[in-house]
C-alpha cells in the first residue's frame, strides 16, 4: 500500500546476478518522483554470502551517490549476528545506511531473522504475522521527505 500515488513516475531497474547452478541475487530498484530510492533484494540461500555482501554494499553506494534518501530491504538469507550479516551491515553503515528493524526479532516462522531493512532517513520497521508465508511481512514507516 502506498499513499498519494507514490508509484507514479517511478523509474525501475531490475537485475539478477547468477553465482552458480542454484545461487542468485536479485533486486528491483525503484526511484520515486517524490525523491526516494527503494531497493528490494533477495539473496538465495546458496549465494556466497561474502560476495553478496560486497555486491550489495556497492549497490548501496551507487544509490546513496544519487543524493536521494534510500531504503534497502529484503530477504538477505544471512542470520543476524553471523559474520556475513555483520559484513553486510558494516558495508551499509559505511554508506550511511542503518538497520531500522530491531535486532533479534524473528522474521520467519523458524525464529530466524533473515529479512532486514536499512535506511539513511528516519524510519521504523516492524514484522507482523502472516498466514501466507513462513517469512513475516514488514511494515515500514518513514517521516515525510522534504
Amino acid at each position: 500500500y502506498s499513499r498519494n500515488s507514490i508509484l507514479e513516475g517511478a523509474i525501475e531497474k531490475r537485475e539478477s546476478i547468477i553465482f552458480g547452478d542454484s545461487a542468485h541475487l536479485e533486486y528491483i530498484w525503484l526511484s520515486f518522483m517524490v525523491g526516494l530510492n527503494l531497493i528490494v533484494a533477495y539473496s538465495s540461500p546458496r549465494v556466497p554470502k561474502m560476495q553478496a555482501a560486497s555486491y550489495l554494499k556497492d549497490l548501496a553506494s551507487t544509490a546513496i551517490q544519487s543524493g536521494l534518501p534510500t531504503l534497502i530491504m529484503g530477504d538477505f538469507n544471512m542470520r543476524v549476528g553471523s559474520q556475513e550479516e555483520r559484513r553486510l551491515t558494516e558495508g551499509f553503515q559505511s554508506c550511511g545506511l542503518n538497520m531500522v528493524v530491531e535486532r533479534g526479532k524473528s522474521s520467519t516462522d523458524y525464529r530466524t531473522q533473515l529479512d532486514l531493512v536499512f535506511a539513511n532517513i528516519p524510519a521504523t520497521a516492524v514484522y507482523y504475522e502472516s498466514a501466507f508465508s513462513d517469512h513475516k511481512p514488514v511494515i515500514i514507516s518513514i517521516k515525510a521527505i522534504q
